[in-house]
Parts: structure tokens; sequence; C-alpha cells
């Protein structure tokens, strides 16, 4: 009887130990990071106002990257917006207030953990809408 029992018992602690081991099996698929491009090359935003600023995946089919925070950055490297993207297949929209600091030109770009995911950069032109506008002179 105590043969069955230690045999018993050592056909459970085989069969958790397999179930255990296929568990903690790691997944070899690299992770495909997704190419994102901007729907307009050209943004103009105002002062204490939001702008909407859109990235659509160009590679919906084989990005791999789950739910994962996207960072919009200007060209000193600041990040204006973080927003979280949980399906490549979907636009993603970055909602940036306009401060200050923002006003001039800036060049955009899409970061994900660090690296840079926009194949070309895209251009913000931000401005104090209270400031008097330039009106154009002709020569006399």
């Amino acid at each position: 009887m105590k043969k069955l029992l230690s045999l018993l018992l050592m056909v459970l602690m085989l069969l958790g130990g397999a179930a255990f081991a296929e568990e903690n099996e790691e997944d070899t698929t690299p992770a495909v990071a997704p190419i994102v491009t901007f729907k307009s090359g050209f943004y103009v935003g105002y002062l204490d106002r939001e702008i909407k600023i859109t990235v659509s995946c160009k590679n919906k089919n084989s990005a791999t990257v789950p739910e994962k925070y996207l960072e919009l950055r200007n060209h000193r490297g600041e990040v204006l917006e973080r927003a979280f993207w949980r399906n490549p297949r979907y636009d993603l929209t970055f909602s940036v207030y306009v401060t200050e600091d923002m006003l001039g030109g800036n060049k955009l770009s899409v970061w994900l953990d660090g690296e840079k995911v926009n194949e070309t950069d895209s251009f913000a032109a931000f401005s104090d809408i209270s400031l008097p506008r330039v009106t154009r002179l002709t020569p006399l």
C-alpha cells in the first residue's frame, strides 16, 4: 500500500512539474513595433487651446506591441502628450494643450519605449491668437 501511495505521489509531482514548465515557457515571438504616420504634415494651434494630432499605424497587421503608451514629442525631446494605444487597427489621437513655452515652430515625432516609431516627422506652428495680425504691405 505504501508503494502504491508513493508511486501515486510521484506521478502527481511529475504532472504538476510539467504543467508548471508549460506555464512558464516564454513566448519567443519577437514583438513588432508599430510604424505610425501623421494624418497631416502640418498642424496649427493657438495658445491656451487644445489641438488634436492624429496618427495611424502603417503596419496594422504585423504590429504586435500590446497596450502601450505612445508619446508625442517635439524637436527638443519634450513629451507633449502620452496616449494609451490598445489596438493598432484604429487611429490614435493626441490632445495637446498649447502653452507659452510651446509657441513657435515644433517638429513632432512619436515614440514608444524610447524609440522613434514614425516614418516622417510632422510640423506644428503654435501662436498666440491675441497678438495683432501681420498684414502684407505692397510697395508703392
